[in-house]
């Protein structure tokens, strides 16, 4: 008698024990159905956006390769104007040297007709006998 009582003790037991298990594997079962369904979702609505994405991703190498050519281009403009600079500073100081010196020589060029003008007046004073301003 104890050991029919144990033995349906036992049958009890497996049985809760097999009712658990099966309900726990009905549950997981439609826990990955609705996982399946919502990582369908997902796709669907993800594949455009990473269509998007790649498209932006696209853009932006674009964007940058004519950024880095602009960049080049810019480079070459700077260094051709500091040529143009040190070129018209150049032109500068070559204009500066010949003012100068045409300043000079117009200095001379006045002091020796100044000169002149002295010895010719007191050459036509002497030969004259008079004032060189006709006094």
């Amino acid at each position: 008698m104890a050991f029919e009582v144990t033995a349906i003790v036992a049958v009890v037991i497996f049985g809760l024990l097999a009712v658990y298990i099966s309900q726990a594997m009905i549950q997981l079962r439609k826990t990955l159905v609705e996982t399946q369904e919502v990582l369908a979702l997902l796709r669907r609505e993800s594949m455009p956006l990473i269509h998007d994405v790649r498209v932006a991703v696209n853009e932006f190498q674009s964007i940058t390769v004519d950024a880095r050519r602009a960049g080049t281009k810019i480079g070459i403009f700077v260094d051709s104007i500091q040529e143009v600079g040190e070129q018209f500073s150049q032109a500068q100081n070559l204009v500066r040297r010949a003012s100068e010196a045409w300043s000079m020589g117009g200095r001379n060029v006045l002091s020796s007709l100044s000169a002149v003008a002295m010895i010719v007046g007191r050459k036509l004073q002497h030969n004259h006998g008079g004032s060189p301003n006709g006094k």
